[in-house]
């Protein structure tokens, strides 16, 4: 079975997204064990809770990023509100899931830290969904590029230009608007397998 270039590609960013997400959940239960000065036998348990959590719910936001955000565009209000709500719902699930599985269900109200986990979760979502945003409009590499600094010192670059013909593309700029059309071409060529 071969696989395409933009199935690697997006195979390599979930490897990237659920290991990411495995080290800030270590990190946050560390954290977490250390403010509370969790008992050595504890300890390893809430690090493998926490290494869990954070490649499980990874995998949860990346099927919903999938499923439901990349489907279309959405208002800005909706995501700052509705999105991290619901990814936020998925994480609670996700984690009180996990937890109840290393832990059990009866320690989850005293134990689990319910409060610090979700202030964590809106404020990751959030960050997060807006890091997105900002990366759909300006381009992966663009956004990339400003948080490394590699317009600190700009250089000459040799680039060429691509002419495209949609069909209809005139009128569906004309109907949509510039900002729109931009996003529809950003998702066409994010949605479009490139040829191998």
């Amino acid at each position: 079975m071969d696989i395409t270039n933009f199935t690697a590609t997006k195979v390599k960013e979930l490897i990237a997204v659920a290991v990411t997400s495995m080290v800030l959940g270590l990190v946050f239960t560390f954290v977490m064990c250390i403010s509370n000065e969790a008992d050595l036998d504890e300890y390893f348990s809430y690090m493998l809770l926490g290494g869990l959590s954070g490649f499980f719910i990874s995998l949860g936001i990346v099927l919903f990023d999938t499923l439901y955000i990349k489907a279309g565009p959405h208002a800005l209000i909706k995501s700052f509100t509705l999105i991290p709500a619901l990814q936020t719902l998925i994480i609670v699930g996700m984690y009180s899931g996990i937890y109840s599985m290393v832990f059990g269900i009866e320690t989850f109200k005293d134990h689990a830290y319910p409060i610090p986990t979700l202030i964590f979760s809106l404020v990751m979502t959030s960050g997060l969904n807006f890091l997105s945003d900002l990366e759909r409009l300006l381009g992966k590499n663009v956004l990339r590029g400003l948080f490394f600094g590699k317009y600190k010192r700009p250089r000459e670059e040799n680039r060429f230009v691509m002419f495209l013909d949609i069909s209809g593309s005139t009128s569906i700029a004309e109907r949509i608007g510039d900002v729109r059309f931009h996003a529809f071409l950003n998702d066409f060529f994010a949605i479009s397998p490139g040829r191998s």
